[in-house]
């Protein structure tokens, strides 16, 4: 099947908050983690990505989309340091404010998941923001699953972070035992961190060839 790969706009970021909750709201792993026992009620999570979009939207992340006939099939939302503008104090006003009605709207005990989840990462896998690009979401509808969807977005994330002069690697973090065993076998150096119900966080790292910090040069300091 031809599918395309090409950045989304704003105007689609409904499609985008559906596909990436179909997408996660299926992954036995994230269920687990995050919807307490409860895979039936993708409406929890629908909250965090809409208020993902916005953030992203906030700082200029770029969006890419993989379509068949114009129908959006997954998603991944890449951070890039050099291509995304500084956050203001206005940026951080409305993050907060969107946090507490998210906060509201998933419930606490997912919410307070989600904290969690976010301080294992920064426990375990501190990074310099400053050289990093990140893939924040990736997911794929559950009827395109298995057909190579989620990897060559994920070579377009790459290839997105590789032509920003600041950016020194892609990285990633799931708790998807799954993909995180995909990217090793494919090269990503991959690291490991207990969460919790038995549960393992990975953070999976793509650093770029040394051809490409050669014409890179130095970073400035």
């Amino acid at each position: 099947m031809f599918i395309k790969i090409a950045p989304i706009a704003a105007a689609r970021d409904p499609e985008i908050v559906a596909v990436l909750t179909n997408a996660f709201a299926s992954d036995e792993h994230f269920a687990r983690a995050f919807l307490e026992g409860t895979p039936g009620r993708p409406q929890r999570i629908a909250a965090t990505f809409a208020r993902g979009c916005k953030d992203g939207r906030a700082i200029d992340a770029t969006f890419l989309g993989a379509t068949r006939h114009g129908e959006l099939l997954g998603v991944a939302l890449v951070v890039v340091p050099g291509q995304c503008r500084p956050v203001t104090w206005l940026d951080y006003a409305w993050i907060k404010v969107l946090g507490r009605l998210t906060t509201l709207r998933i419930g606490l005990g997912t919410s307070r998941r989600f904290k969690a989840y976010d301080r294992v990462i920064k426990k375990h896998f501190p990074v310099e923001p400053a050289t990093s690009s990140y893939v924040c979401y990736l997911g794929v509808v559950p009827t395109a699953q298995r057909a190579g969807i989620g990897g060559r977005l994920l070579e377009a994330a790459y290839e997105v972070a590789r032509e920003d002069e600041l950016s020194r690697s892609l990285r990633l973090h799931t708790i998807n035992a799954r993909l995180a065993a995909s990217l090793k076998r494919k090269g990503w150096t991959v690291e490991a961190a207990p969460l919790f119900d038995g549960l393992t966080a990975h953070s999976c790292v793509r650093a770029y060839e040394a051809t490409d910090d050669a014409e890179r040069g130095p970073v400035a300091s």
